[in-house]
């Protein structure tokens, strides 16, 4: 590419000896790493560009340092400090991110307060046509990211997907992410990009928010095979915000679930098929049981506070491991869920739900505590005049079975 340069070649043929040398120079520092000589490259076409002579190409090699994370700290260096807010802030993003962001999940990301009035909403209706105004905040975004993020992030196509998927934003290189992880580089960031800024909220509600926008084109295939990628993620991203924020979004995942209902509704399925089937969440019947089986914690906590006795015995089965997770051995993920969903056990138990020995042995049945008469008459619903809950009646439908008499022998 650089020696085929018309340019180039016209220099190379007024100073061969100049231009040998300069070809030298460039294998020489590069010491093999071939980032280092894409970078020095791009570099020198640019200079090419300006019409740059001989001389003052090799004084663009001269400056461009050997180790790549002094290069990676001189572009972030020369980002114009008018753009260090959203600059730091994107370069969070991309580094918290699962892998590289879609491009068309950039234009949910609420980087700048003041613009979100005068922001035009997206639409996705004719998918995927884009209108006008969408295809127009798309190529404004990537000329704006590539002049605020000086070359640290790079977009990348995939051909064989539709134009609004086909495009991703991640890392130059995965040496980037590791530059943007080291400490000063972290608390550089973290003081450009404000305090108010929480990147794991941020691509938690951008993602949800596209969940939402192209559900109703599910039912196309390469938005059918993308969909669990962007349900797992949104989940990852829920896990992280209640790890480094303490806090969660109940609304926000009330409406996923919504979002997610209907979907399913729409497609003549349950919501438990579509965890389970769609999405790969094997054994989850509601959000909650996700919750739980992901440690939302706080989100679990906030959401049983509305569910019956008969949910919360079946939501503590979840925690105990009654309904393993998906690729784990039963009793594997028995033992390490009575650990991991502590919290929300202790949180039930609180609540008057207690397991009994025979389940946190083997995770099968439960019994509820009862301190009054009065207590039992409200729960009259979910149990027998005996007071046997409804999880230990099918318990013991299980055990006249002929399974249950099996089970019994071998036990």
């Amino acid at each position: 590419m650089f020696k085929a340069n018309q340019q180039f070649v016209k220099l190379k043929s007024n100073n061969p000896e100049s231009a040998e040398y300069l070809t030298a120079e460039i294998r020489e520092r590069a010491q093999g790493v071939f980032l280092w000589v894409y970078l020095v490259v791009r570099s020198l076409l640019r200079g090419l560009t300006n019409e740059d002579d001989m001389l003052d190409l090799n004084r663009r090699l001269l400056q461009i340092p050997v180790e790549l994370e002094d290069i990676f700290r001189r572009m972030l260096d020369n980002i114009d400090p008018i753009y260090w807010q959203r600059a730091a802030c994107l370069l969070q993003l991309v580094k918290y991110a699962s892998g590289p962001i879609l491009f068309l999940t950039i234009l949910y990301f609420d980087l700048d307060e003041k613009r979100k009035s005068t922001r035009p909403s997206l639409s996705l209706g004719n998918w995927p046509y884009l209108d006008p105004t969408t295809a127009e905040l798309l190529r404004v975004k990537k000329r704006q990211i590539t002049a605020q993020c000086k070359d640290l992030l790079h977009i990348t196509a995939s051909p064989d997907l539709p134009a609004p998927l086909s495009e991703k934003l991640g890392p130059l290189h995965r040496t980037v992410v590791d530059f943007l992880k080291t400490d000063a580089i972290d608390k550089l960031l973290v003081q450009r990009a404000g305090p108010d800024f929480e990147p794991w909220t941020m691509l938690f509600n951008a993602t949800t928010k596209q969940i939402k926008a192209l559900v109703p084109m599910s039912r196309l295939v390469h938005i059918s095979r993308v969909l669990p990628s962007w349900f797992s993620d949104a989940i990852r991203y829920a896990q992280r915000m209640e790890l480094n924020n303490t806090h969660t979004e109940v609304e926000s995942l009330n409406n996923l679930e919504k979002v997610l209902a209907r979907y399913s509704q729409s497609r003549k399925w349950t919501l438990e098929y579509c965890l389970s089937n769609v999405l790969g969440e094997a054994d989850c019947r509601c959000l909650l049981d996700l919750a739980v089986k992901h440690d939302l914690t706080l989100y679990a906590k906030q959401k049983v506070q509305s569910c019956s006795e008969y949910e919360r015995t079946l939501l503590l089965e979840c925690a105990l491991g009654r309904r393993p997770c998906a690729g784990i051995e039963p009793t594997t993920a028995r033992k390490g869920a009575v650990l991991k969903k502590q919290e929300v056990i202790d949180h039930l138990r609180a609540m008057g739900i207690s397991p009994t020995p025979d389940m946190i042995s083997r995770g099968f049945t439960i019994s509820v505590h009862r301190s009054s008469a009065s207590s039992r008459e409200n729960r009259a619903p979910f149990n027998d005049t005996d007071g046997t809950t409804e999880v230990v009646r099918r318990k013991r439908k299980h055990e006249m079975s002929v399974w249950g008499f099996m089970s019994r022998i071998f036990r």
